[in-house]
């Protein structure tokens, strides 16, 4: 064994070494191995959280212990898996390697091209399919919209003498199939053989000439709004696995056929034509890809992962417990080396900067911490005072401070006042809307639900076998509602009756398999809150639905609002519903209190602002020149929805010289044109 000993490195860098041993018959080098030097820890302070009167909760962020990131792996290409007999990209349908931005027309001939590597082009063209660009998530598609628009390999790339046994994958949306028997991906043979959305219904997954998921075909699952991941495996001995964007729906199923019609040959995109009929389906193609085996599960999940990352679906439709929720499957970040590092807070009403006598108060945090979020409550603090505070890390490589934050004590909390336009609360641990957590026993019926906004909604369900029930200790220690996916519901009051821009925002869980796949957890007539694609369970996410015109009127939770389908089973925490679309900044802060309040951070996305630490909220009054309001000003107020003017019954700017006496009408000077133009009774106007 030797040893040798460097100098003069740089902190924090990674290096990479080898030994080489030479003698009079040569030499021979080690194997390349590496090592980091410590660096600084770096500390970021993301800001003061549960800000109230008199206490407040300090955070800083250890985005750093020292050590050193970097990525390994390569890109995904045609040569990441083995046995890809085809992969369609429709990001890059002429399979240059770089992403297409401008539409256009494929052309027989051309075509779609397979960067497997294969050479199995989907060069024969019919009825002009096209690429359209940033049609999901900023990326483009293969578009087939009408008609019997179709992309098909030439039968010389015959797929099967390759499938024995095989691996497939589609990312695809429906637009609308009326064909019964039209899937997104078909074979061109004299078998039925289809794959994604047979007949317009996104359940009908698998039909290898014989239904191999679901086991009869579903007349229920038009979906013409989401794209949809599924995948299959069947092997030689015909047993098939199916998933259903993040759910295994089969296992080991023998549904398949069990001789060649089982084979995919000669694929097809979209319609298929041969002699025997011409075979149209209305769809989106976002990815597909097929392998000559039957994939492992670790394989499966990278694949899983590398698409779900790809088209910017793992935060919507996976959970955090997925492997490759934060990390490329292919190209993973390594983070290597660093120290675990001590943390003390320093605040108080002025600013102490990086000299720890400088500040009123410190706090060293116990024990040493790794890289994320440390915390440290203080109390005793003054209403209305402007406080300073900052964090600093230590290592055995030396200290680092964080940018120094100001908060201010005050009531922070979210209210019915903190964003303008909120017409429904409802919250699961506060039923009776009197703002302190309620005591109610487990599996005690809901009848009435408070609402806790402006509004003062009524939410009620009369009818006792179709009452959803209290369920403690549902998210944590927090309760829900529980729906059992049967019929249970509840009825809205009218919220608005005309269409116009709407925000809803929900916390739910499922807990075990329960109500109908793509359940209705808000619906009205025109707009719905679906929070999962199946039946099964899930952990507590944040869900969302905005829109630029919706109405607010019939509202239901727990089915749809239109049909007896869509039984929601689940538990709802907090509800939240806007009469706007909120903007970006509004709706991430919703979306951190919601998360945060019912253990569902892992569902935001990782570059979300409020991924770490749960935002605050500006409930200061607003005061207001009494000049905005003058007649010709109304036009500086923002978001005012109504203005009733005595002095000015007509509207028009100028002061009434009407004398006293009953009136028929009274005009909005509000611009939104809400007008009294009836009257009941004898309303009276009184000048004096």
């Amino acid at each position: 064994a030797f040893t040798s000993n460097l100098s003069s490195l740089t902190a924090g860098t990674r290096y990479e070494y080898a030994f080489v041993a030479t003698n009079n018959g040569g030499s021979t080098q080690s194997g390349t191995n590496n090592f980091v030097t410590l660096g600084l820890p770096q500390v970021l302070t993301p800001g003061a959280t549960e800000v109230t009167k008199t206490s407040v909760t300090l955070n800083a962020d250890l985005n750093s212990t020292g050590g050193v990131s970097y990525v390994t792996g390569e890109p995904f290409s045609g040569s990441s898996v083995p046995g890809m007999l085809m992969w369609m990209d429709g990001n890059d349908p002429d399979g240059d390697g770089t992403p297409n931005t401008t539409g256009y027309t494929l052309v027989n001939g051309t075509g779609w091209i397979d960067k497997s590597g294969s050479n199995r082009h989907a060069s024969v063209i019919n009825d002009a399919p096209s690429f359209v660009p940033n049609r999901l998530n900023g990326k483009g598609i293969v578009s087939f919209s009408d008609g019997f628009k179709s992309a098909q390999i030439a039968s010389a790339s015959n797929l099967s003498a390759h499938t024995d046994k095989f691996s497939i994958f589609l990312l695809s949306k429906d637009l609308g199939t009326n064909y019964h028997s039209a899937t997104h991906v078909n074979a061109d043979n004299d078998n039925n053989w289809g794959f994604g959305s047979n007949g317009g219904h996104v359940n009908n997954v698998a039909y290898f000439n014989g239904w191999l998921y679901p086991s009869t075909k579903d007349s229920n699952s038009r979906d013409t709004t989401n794209f949809h991941l599924i995948q299959a495996t069947l092997d030689d001995l015909d047993k098939g696995n199916v998933w259903f964007d993040e759910n295994k729906v089969l296992t080991n199923g023998g549904g398949a056929d069990n001789g060649t019609g089982r084979k995919p040959d000669i694929i097809s995109f979209g319609g298929r034509y041969n002699w025997r009929t011409e075979i149209g389906s209305r769809c989106e193609i976002a990815e597909f890809f097929i392998l000559n085996r039957v994939v492992s599960e670790s394989e499966r999940l990278k694949i899983e992962g590398y698409l779900a990352r790809k088209w910017g679906l793992m935060g919507s439709m996976f959970t955090a417990s997925h492997p490759y929720y934060s990390s490329d499957p292919y190209q993973p970040t390594v983070n290597l080396g660093g120290e675990d590092a001590a943390v003390t807070f320093y605040w108080g009403d002025n600013n102490g900067s990086t000299t720890p006598g400088n500040w009123d108060s410190s706090q060293a945090i116990t024990g040493t911490h790794g890289v994320g979020v440390v915390s440290h409550g203080v109390s005793g603090l003054t209403a209305g005072t402007t406080y300073y505070y900052t964090a600093k890390a230590t290592t055995s490589a030396g200290t680092s401070w964080g940018p120094v934050q100001t908060f201010v004590p005050a009531n922070t909390a979210l209210n019915k006042y903190s964003i303008p336009d909120l017409a429904l609360w409802l919250d699961a641990t506060d039923l009776n809307g009197d703002g302190t957590s309620d005591s109610g026993s487990n599996g005690t019926a809901v009848s009435s639900w408070t609402d806790k906004s402006l509004g003062a909604e009524t939410v009620t369900q009369t009818n006792a076998a179709l009452q959803p029930t209290r369920q403690a200790n549902s998210f944590g220690t927090k309760a829900a509602v529980r729906f059992d996916g049967n019929g249970d519901v509840l009825n809205v009051s009218t919220i608005r009756a005309d269409a116009a821009g709407y925000s809803a925002y929900a916390s739910v869980r499922r807990a075990d398999t329960s109500g109908d796949n793509g359940a209705h957890l808000v619906s009205a007539s025109d707009w719905n809150l679906v929070p999962s694609s199946t039946n099964a369970p899930f952990p507590a996410v944040i869900m969302k639905k905005s829109g630029s015109s919706g109405v607010l009127t019939n509202l239901k939770l727990g089915k749809s609002a239109s049909s007896t389908a869509n039984d929601f089973g689940g538990d709802l925490g907090e509800l939240l519903i806007f009469t706007r679309q909120l903007s970006t900044e509004e709706e991430q802060k919703v979306e951190g209190y919601l998360a945060h309040r019912w253990g569902a951070s892992n569902s935001l996305d990782a570059n979300h602002p409020y991924k770490s630490v749960a935002p605050i909220f500006d409930n200061k009054p607003l005061i207001r020149d009494v000049s905005e309001f003058s007649n010709s000003g109304i036009t500086n107020i923002s978001d005012i929805v109504v203005w009733f003017d005595a002095s000015d019954l007509n509207a028009d700017g100028t002061t009434d010289s009407t004398a006293s006496g009953n009136i028929s009408s009274w005009s909005d000077k509000s611009g939104q044109g809400h007008h009294a133009n009836s009257a009941t009774g004898t309303p009276e106007l009184k000048t004096t």
